[in-house]
C-alpha cells in the first residue's frame, strides 16, 4: 500500500470516529433538572419558578375564588420581568434599606409560623434561614421595582366611569 492509500484510510477512520463521537455527544445523558421557559431582556424564567409560583398561588386561594391557571401565572411572571427590565432602562430604583426592612418583616412572619424554630424551617423549606432570607429579599426587590414601575406608567392617568363602561 502506498502512503496515499494509508493516509486516505487514516482520514476515513478519523472522520468516522468524529461522526460517532458527535452523535453520542448530542444525546442527553442525564435528567433535566430545570429549563428556561422564557427570556425577557436579560431576565430568565425557569420552569421551577413557574411551578413554585403556581403552587403558592393555589395554596393562597380563598374558598369560592377560582385558582389561577399555569398560563395566568406564567403571564404574570413575564409581565413582572418586563416591568423590571423597563425599570432598569428608566432608572427606577429601590433602596437596600427598603428591601431589608420588608424582608426582615416577612422573614419574621415566616419564623412565627414555625414557632421560631430554625430546624422546622429547614425541614419545611429545605433551606437555611440565611438562604430563605436572601430569597425573600430577591422577591421583595422585584415586587418593589414592579410596583414603582407600574406607578410611574400610570401616574397622571385619569379614567372616568364612562370610559370604563
Amino acid at each position: 500500500m502506498n502512503k496515499l492509500n494509508l493516509f486516505t484510510i487514516f482520514l476515513f477512520l478519523v472522520f468516522l470516529n468524529a461522526t460517532a463521537y458527535g452523535q453520542q455527544a448530542q444525546q442527553p445523558t442525564g435528567q433535566v433538572l430545570d429549563k428556561i421557559v422564557a427570556k425577557v431582556d436579560n431576565y430568565i424564567i425557569l420552569e421551577s419558578d413557574v411551578q413554585k409560583t403556581y403552587l403558592e398561588a393555589i395554596s393562597q386561594v380563598q374558598q369560592g375564588v377560582e385558582p389561577p391557571t399555569r398560563c395566568q401565572v406564567f403571564e404574570s411572571l413575564m409581565i413582572n420581568k418586563l416591568m423590571v427590565a423597563k425599570a432598569e432602562i428608566d432608572s427606577v430604583l429601590v433602596t437596600d434599606a427598603e428591601v431589608m426592612l420588608q424582608a426582615d418583616s416577612r422573614f419574621n412572619m415566616v419564623m412565627q409560623q414555625f414557632g421560631g424554630d430554625e430546624a422546622t424551617l429547614l425541614q419545611a423549606y429545605g433551606k437555611s434561614s440565611d438562604q430563605l432570607k436572601k430569597e425573600i429579599e430577591e422577591v421583595i426587590r422585584e415586587q418593589l421595582i414592579v410596583q414603582r414601575m407600574r406607578g410611574k406608567i400610570t401616574e397622571g392617568l385619569t379614567v372616568s366611569p364612562a370610559e370604563v363602561r
